[in-house]
């Protein structure tokens, strides 16, 4: 890039699990509060932002363009060009890399990059029948246009389909995204056991950064509707108590039969949002305000749908490929967290030649040392608000980078349809 993209800070909600606490706050509110928060926390004035993008994978219906109705609601001059990009599991990575190739362009001074996902509020499908029957007695039509329509529905018709199921199978590959991890648990060979112990690592390591006041910093804390009493400020996810005994009693998700893929060793479904806020490198100069980083570069790419677990392999290898970087340069790496059989396949792929060259066309990056991967936790305990978690990895791996005093990191995600994105970034 001309010059490095300055992120000068973010935000996130707590990640609640989806039908808790957070059910009847909207995306487009939540998105909202981080977005005013963020900006708030700067000494830079909310009418020099340029752009705002915003990450969802289900778009609400009463938001037809989400990033639009945030930034009108977060106070943000209607002059001011909002879109929303939906890219899976990547979204909020495609929102960000979107606004940072904006600001290295001149298109805008100031910009956020934000993702949020109500898990709670996605919708149900009904038939084409009970479509029609709708139309029909729609409008108050007479009682004997419903009587003479209510007949011809038979049972079956009635069932109604959720979203999430719909939205979460590929069309090209006819398998949900649990399927596609039961994929590489297979094609690596990876048991059912070693997928329940790095589900329990990353519960550990979550319940000690909260324990230690870590996950705090990146935390907004929000009063939930209906009652607005008491303020909600930690993960819900996270099992501190769970053990390998517990872990190993739940059942296949997926494949009833055979699979190794639980909802125990996935990433938990959850409601949240998050947003970060860009800066050239000499405009945060200029303003005054020291970055928590900066992003050196991204890449985004694909593969095959039905092994979309490593699109995190696939981005991350290409990504030091094209910076010219090598994997013993990075000092931490936030990787995604699906499904522990996903980490784990992709772990395969960045230590072994043949592996990496199968999936990615280059040699293997090296093995990534645990002590610098996840270390705070992963998406298996915090959880996953599909839209927001890409900007999640990007602030908590600047802000672990700050403590440790690590100059260079990357944060990695997959993406449902066989896509990966990479973001490197550098210490400030």
């Amino acid at each position: 890039m001309i010059e490095r993209v300055a992120i000068l800070g973010g935000i996130r909600t707590p990640f609640i699990r989806a039908g808790g606490p957070f059910e009847a706050l909207p995306p487009d509110e939540m998105g909202r509060l981080c977005v005013v928060e963020s900006l708030n926390r700067l000494p830079v004035a909310i009418d020099r932002v340029g752009l705002i993008v915003v990450g969802t994978v289900v778009q609400p219906a009463g938001a037809v363009n989400l990033g639009r109705v945030i930034a009108l609601r977060a106070g943000l001059s209607e002059h001011v060009p909002a879109s929303t990009v939906n890219c899976s599991g990547a979204s909020g990575l495609a929102a960000l890399i979107c606004t940072a190739r904006s600001v290295v362009l001149g298109e805008a001074d100031l910009a956020v990059a934000a993702g949020t996902e109500s898990m709670s509020s996605i919708p149900l499908l009904f038939s084409r029948e009970i479509k029609t029957l709708a139309e029909e007695t729609s409008l108050w039509k007479q009682a004997r246009s419903l009587s003479s329509s209510v007949p011809r529905l038979r049972p079956r018709r009635l069932l109604s389909r959720a979203v999430l199921a719909r939205s979460f199978t590929d069309p090209t590959c006819a398998l949900t995204m649990g399927e596609t991890a039961e994929v590489l648990a297979r094609e690596f060979g990876i048991s059912r056991e070693v997928q329940d112990e790095y589900a329990l690592l990353s519960h550990k390591r979550a319940h000690e950064a909260r324990r230690a006041g870590r996950l705090a910093e990146e935390i907004l804390p929000l009063l939930a509707p209906p009652a607005y009493d008491a303020p909600i400020s930690e993960d819900d996810g996270i099992r501190p108590d769970t053990t390998l005994e517990e872990l190993a009693t739940l059942k296949p998700a997926f494949d009833r039969r055979y699979g190794t893929v639980t909802r125990g060793n996935s990433a938990g479904i959850a409601d949240g949002a998050a947003a970060l806020v860009l800066m050239t490198e000499s405009g945060a100069q200029k303003a005054g305000v020291t970055p928590l980083g900066f992003i050196r570069d991204y890449t985004m790419g694909g593969l095959p749908a039905h092994r979309m677990g490593l699109g995190s392999a696939y981005a991350l290898s290409s990504l030091l490929a094209r910076s010219g970087r090598k994997m013993e340069e990075v000092g931490l790496v936030e990787l995604h967290e699906a499904f522990a059989a996903q980490v784990l396949a992709n772990e395969r792929v960045f230590e072994d030649d043949r592996w990496s060259e199968w999936v990615t066309g280059h040699k293997a990056v090296g093995h990534i040392d645990r002590s610098i991967l996840n270390v705070n936790g992963g998406a298996i305990a915090l959880g996953h608000p599909t839209g927001s978690s890409g900007i999640r990895l990007v602030l908590t791996l600047l802000l672990e980078m700050r403590r440790r005093g690590v100059e260079l990191g990357v944060a990695a995600t997959c993406a449902g349809g066989g896509l990966g994105a990479a973001v490197l970034v550098e210490a400030s």
